[in-house]
């Protein structure tokens, strides 16, 4: 584990280099004390999700067909997804009466 000494003399007295990179080590161990690391990298990495895979996952989910594939991997996707469903399925089911 990092340990962070911000009242260390020695510090004080040490090389800028040194204390730009002890800075870089504390903040990268803080986020990824806080899991921001992984946030950060599933935000930042290219999506599969297209448009058309998109309308299909959207169709699948309001006409109940639910084939399985595609999935959210995400709980933030899955949540999302179940608010698109309960307003979803009753409205679907007005369009078509």
């Amino acid at each position: 584990m990092l340990e962070v000494r911000c009242h260390d003399p020695e510090l004080r007295v040490a090389d800028k280099d040194y204390q730009i990179q002890h800075s870089k080590e504390a903040l990268l161990w803080f986020l990824d004390h806080l899991n921001l690391t992984e946030v950060i990298k599933e935000r930042t990495e290219e999506t599969p999700w297209t448009w058309l895979g998109s309308m299909f996952y959207a169709g699948q989910l309001y006409t109940t067909i639910g084939y399985g594939y595609p999935t959210t991997n995400t709980t933030a996707g899955r949540v999302t997804s179940i608010f698109y469903i309960l307003f979803g399925i009753p409205i679907f089911l007005i369009i078509i009466k």
